[in-house]
């Protein structure tokens, strides 16, 4: 019979291998874990910043759709009919160019015609208090005596209400 030659093999090297290598993938994976954490903190503190600017732009629309709470305007509008010069409009509109009135002006209704607009200036305004009142007439196809006398209505106006301030358009 043939003789048996006992091989003693030592496998103490390879598992040191083996362990180095699973020593260098652990550091590896630890590194990376560590990396992702911090990635992971900038990501939550870069959606609570969005978060904050979120919630301050809401804010500023919320006040932006209830401006007509903060500033009132009102735009006067004068003008003479073509067909007959003597008839003259006044129409007022505020904020959102909603119609307030249209005060009809002729040489007979002159005086009475001026009262409304007094009237109507006047009630807006109360209604207003507190909130500043932006008044700005459109000049464009004002008779000059229309837009004096208006003129000078609305500044008796301003002395009695510290919140009407008239715009002037250049």
């Amino acid at each position: 019979m043939r003789n048996k030659v006992k091989l003693d093999l030592d496998l103490t090297p390879l598992l040191d291998v083996i362990f180095i290598v699973l020593m260098v993938v652990m550091c590896q994976m630890s590194i990376n874990s560590e990396s992702e954490r911090e990635k992971t903190v900038e990501a939550e503190n870069a959606a609570e910043e969005a978060q904050a600017k979120y919630e301050v732009a809401t804010t500023q629309l919320e006040n932006y759709e209830n401006e007509d709470q903060l500033v009132a305007f009102i735009t006067l509008n004068a003008m003479y009919e073509k067909n007959d010069p003597r008839t003259r409009h006044i129409r007022l509109a505020y904020n959102d160019e909603t119609l307030i009135e249209d005060i009809v002006i002729t040489p007979e209704t002159q005086e009475q015609a001026y009262g409304q607009f007094v009237e109507e200036i006047t009630s807006f305004v109360q209604s207003k208090e507190g909130s500043p009142v932006l008044l700005s007439i459109d000049d464009s196809r004002i008779l000059y005596r229309d837009y004096d006398r208006m003129e000078k209505e609305i500044a008796s106006l301003q002395e009695v209400y510290n919140n009407l301030f008239l715009i002037r358009q250049e």
